[in-house]
């Protein structure tokens, strides 16, 4: 559920009861059904909460806000498992981690949630920062969410893509290789946190720029991918490729 159907048309930083509706009517018209949902609100309260400390009259402001868009979709689906997008926040150096991440920040407002998505887009390539330095960002960020997984007893389920985050000046929305991000779900997979792991990903695509940067890092992709057609079958590839690293 992205932010358009949460937020009014002029103002990010409040939900819309009546947008929330007709997404639930659409998308979930059993009033009485069951689903999982991600609540993908990058505005306004999202950046509140990352960016001031707990104590602070914003951040418990927006953390309200949050909580009071879990108990309206609630209030409309009580039986739609529910998460938001994004939290704990992706880090990637020490003051982030320290900043946006210290322990039980989130504790009152992931406590209320069926599980947790955290966002591990890769927000550099290894031809920057090396592979090794790849793997301690996905180490860290899974650590932090699965201390908040293990804590309230739920399922942590970060999202990954097999681009680069788009924020990388150099490399933003290019490809990566096949085998590399195939080695990155093998790590996030295998990886275990005082006796919890994740327990699985969703793997994103962003349907209305998926056919952009096509070559793929350095050029890699020598062409191969120009249509959608193609498109799909790449990812079939890379599928199979994640297939093979997990067995």
């Amino acid at each position: 559920m992205t932010q358009g159907s949460i937020v009014y048309a002029k103002d990010p930083t409040n939900f819309d009861s009546a947008r929330i509706k007709r997404f639930l009517d659409k998308r979930f018209p059993d009033v009485a059904g069951e689903g999982m949902l991600v609540l993908d609100w990058e505005a306004g309260p999202y950046l509140d909460l990352r960016n001031h400390a707990a104590t602070d009259s914003d951040f418990q402001l927006a953390e309200q806000k949050m909580i009071a868009l879990l108990r309206e979709i609630r209030r409309q689906r009580p039986n739609l498992k529910l998460s938001f997008y994004g939290i704990p926040y992706r880090a990637w150096n020490t003051w982030q981690h320290e900043n946006y991440n210290p322990t039980g920040k989130y504790d009152n407002l992931l406590a209320k949630l069926d599980f947790i998505t955290p966002s591990m887009y890769m927000v550099h390539a290894d031809e920057e920062v090396g592979h090794e330095r790849n793997l301690k960002y996905l180490r860290q960020n899974l650590e932090t969410a699965l201390y908040y997984g293990k804590k309230f007893n739920i399922p942590v389920t970060p999202f990954v893509w097999h681009r680069i985050h788009s924020g990388n000046g150099q490399y933003g929305g290019e490809i990566i290789q096949k085998e590399v991000f195939a080695s990155y779900i093998k790590y996030i997979s295998a990886y275990t946190w005082d006796g919890h792991k994740a327990a699985g990903v969703y793997w994103w695509d962003n349907v209305s720029n998926r056919l952009k940067k096509l070559e793929g890092i350095d050029r890699h992709l020598k062409g191969e991918v120009h249509d959608a057609a193609s498109y799909d079958a790449m990812l079939v590839g890379y599928a199979r490729e994640v297939k093979q690293a997990l067995r």
